[in-house]
């Protein structure tokens, strides 16, 4: 998301993302020494210091974001400095144990730097544990992706009424600065 300055592209880039997990309760963002004034490093974001947020049914949502702050060289219409997403983990756990998680990891040191899915060991049955280490292609998930599979898909009551407007438009923007 594009800002005059560092710290507001970094603003500009978080604001929606804060908007997007109140659907799911309170959430604080954590962010990297040096994220809002240091160009040509990768920062990165925590949900609640890399505590889930705890959800009902025994259910927990866990996400972090790399990011980078890039300079566009020159004054552009929306602003000289831009943040884009370098990599993600999102993830839904049961009693502590992963159920799904959505990862994309480019400068690890794993094997499968694309984005993927991982179905967790609480969600299979004993015959299949080959699941677990899996690595599913998938395209790029957004935050927002993530928080709506959460609650259309496994019955995470929503903490706003306006929870489906809130992360379309928040996905909007997401969808209009995105690089691929």
């Amino acid at each position: 998301m594009p800002g005059p300055t560092v710290p507001a592209a970094v603003d500009a880039f978080l604001d929606p993302l804060r908007e997007a997990a109140s659907c799911l309760g309170g959430a604080h963002f954590t962010l990297s020494p040096g994220s809002r004034g240091n160009l040509g490093e990768i920062h990165f974001w925590t949900l609640n210091n890399d505590r889930a947020i705890k959800l009902e049914d025994g259910l927990s949502f866990r996400a972090s974001m790399h990011f980078e702050v890039l300079d566009l060289g020159r004054a552009k219409r929306r602003g000289r400095f831009r943040v884009t997403t370098r990599g993600y983990m999102y993830a839904v756990s049961v009693r502590s144990q992963e159920l799904l998680a959505a990862h994309w990891h480019p400068t690890s040191t794993s094997p499968f730097t694309d984005p993927h899915w991982h179905i967790g060991a609480a969600a299979l049955t004993p015959d299949g544990v080959y699941l677990e280490r899996a690595h599913i292609p998938s395209p790029r998930v957004s935050f927002e992706q993530m928080i709506r599979l959460t609650i259309d898909q496994m019955g995470v009551a929503p903490r706003r009424d306006d929870w489906s407007e809130l992360l379309e438009r928040t996905e909007a923007l997401f969808r209009e600065y995105s690089s691929w």
